[in-house]
This record gives C-alpha cells, sequence and structure tokens, in this order.
C-alpha cells in the first residue's frame, strides 16, 4: 500500500460540484487539512487515514437539512396559537422559513477510525445559528447533537405580548433548543427535544387570561387540544404541525 502525507488548502470551491453533496447544499468552501494514510480503497481508507481541519463554507444553501421548519412546525406550538393575540403570526412564519436565510458554515474536525468527528459546526442565520458536535461516518452515516440558537429579538418578535416575551427571552425561555440529526448525509433527520419544548411553552402559556371576570392562569396542557398531547410525551418529534397562516 502507499504511504502518503496530506497538506492541502481550499479557496472558493464549488461545494455543489463535489460528487453527491451538490444535492445536499451549495456554496464556495474553505477547507485546509493535514493528515496521512495508506492506500486508497475505501477499506484502507476508513483504517489508515488520519488527520484534522477546518472548513468554512460562504454563501450557504441548504437543500436537504433544515433545522427551523422542523422546529416551528413542532404540535407543542398548537396551544399557544389558540390563544388570541399571543403569537406574531408574520414573525413565526418567518422564523419558520429561515433555513432558506443560512449564511455560512463554520467546522472543525478531525478523521480518524472511518468517521469524520466534529468537535464544532455552526451554521449561522440572520439572528440566530445552530451548533452541532458528533460525527459523519464513511458510511454516510450521521451522529450529532447540539443545539437551535436564537437571538432574544428575534425569540421576542414571536409574541405579541409584553409578558409572553419577556418569559420567552428569560433564563428558561426559548433562546437555545436541544436537537439531534441523525440518518444519513443524503437523508438527514433533525429531531428536536419535544419534551424541552413543551416545557418552555407551558411556562410561557402560564399567562393571565380574564374570564368572567376573574384572573385565570391556564397550563399549555389544558390548551392542547387531546389529539396533540399524546404526541407531545416522546423526547424528539420530526412531524409537521399546525400551520399558523
Amino acid at each position: 500500500l502507499t504511504t502518503y502525507n496530506v497538506n492541502l488548502a481550499v479557496k472558493a470551491l464549488a461545494v455543489e460540484q463535489i460528487g453527491d453533496v451538490g444535492e445536499s447544499l451549495s456554496g464556495r468552501g474553505y477547507l485546509d487539512i493535514k493528515g496521512q494514510g495508506k492506500g486508497f480503497a475505501k477499506a484502507d481508507l476508513e483504517k489508515y487515514l488520519s488527520g484534522a481541519g477546518n472548513l468554512e463554507i460562504k454563501e450557504l444553501k441548504l437543500k436537504k437539512l433544515k433545522f427551523f421548519r422542523p422546529l416551528m412546525s413542532l404540535q407543542q406550538w398548537t396551544g399557544l396559537s389558540l390563544v388570541t393575540g399571543l403569537i406574531n403570526k408574520a414573525a413565526f412564519n418567518k422564523a419558520k422559513n429561515l433555513d432558506e436565510e443560512a449564511q455560512n458554515l463554520t467546522a472543525q474536525f478531525t478523521i480518524g477510525e472511518g468517521v469524520i468527528a466534529f468537535s464544532a459546526i455552526q451554521v449561522n442565520y440572520p439572528d440566530a445559528n445552530v451548533s452541532l458536535k458528533g460525527r459523519i461516518g464513511f458510511d454516510e452515516s450521521l451522529d450529532f447533537a447540539g443545539t437551535v440558537n436564537m437571538s432574544g429579538g428575534l425569540v421576542s418578535s414571536l409574541f405579541d405580548t409584553v409578558s409572553a416575551k419577556k418569559a420567552s427571552t428569560s433564563e428558561k425561555g426559548l433562546t437555545s433548543i436541544p436537537l439531534k440529526l441523525t440518518g444519513t448525509t443524503q437523508n438527514p433527520d433533525v429531531g428536536i427535544d419535544a419534551n424541552f419544548l413543551q416545557g418552555k411553552l407551558a411556562g410561557i402559556a402560564a399567562l393571565p387570561i380574564k374570564l368572567l371576570g376573574g384572573i385565570l392562569t391556564l397550563p399549555l396542557r389544558l390548551l392542547t387540544p387531546r389529539s396533540h398531547q399524546k404526541a407531545a410525551s416522546g423526547e424528539t418529534q420530526t412531524g409537521e404541525g399546525v400551520e399558523t397562516e
């Protein structure tokens, strides 16, 4: 087997022209990697290739990988949408489509034992980012955990009442929501922590509502249709929820 060293620096590479990558994303890639290997067959690469590097993709367009649509489509939002004047529908739908406004991606990684291990990946959007840590196997499998992070301004814009704006941006609010990314590079599966979101929205939903001359506080579970309460019991959800339009 041929032994070799890798010392590669690439600038402004059209990412969409790399094999099957173009089906999932596009942009201009900047890559530097140093390492070593032995042999070029897939089995040799899995066994002997090792190294470390950095990656940045500018002008990023994500075609298959979506984070905000799964988050904003979860059924846990249903209860809040039933409260008149609580959700700002225009801002909600804008956040739901934020995947289309991805700006760039940065990553640090190592290669070894048949996997590319990422110590950090960050995908940047206007007023938001997604942070991930995990790995991609040479078999194209994905195993990541991370968070969807939204600025206080973005989160606050989702609501129309002062109390909801304050609750949603507090330390117990919605500025950081856990997720998992599994599946494969060709069929990624984003799973948002639905139980976490349920708890956060429950605090926001505990708002004073005038009823029969009194002030009542309604927990989220009373605002959520029964058909959706059962779905909320799982750790993660990826299905579509209620549209606000």
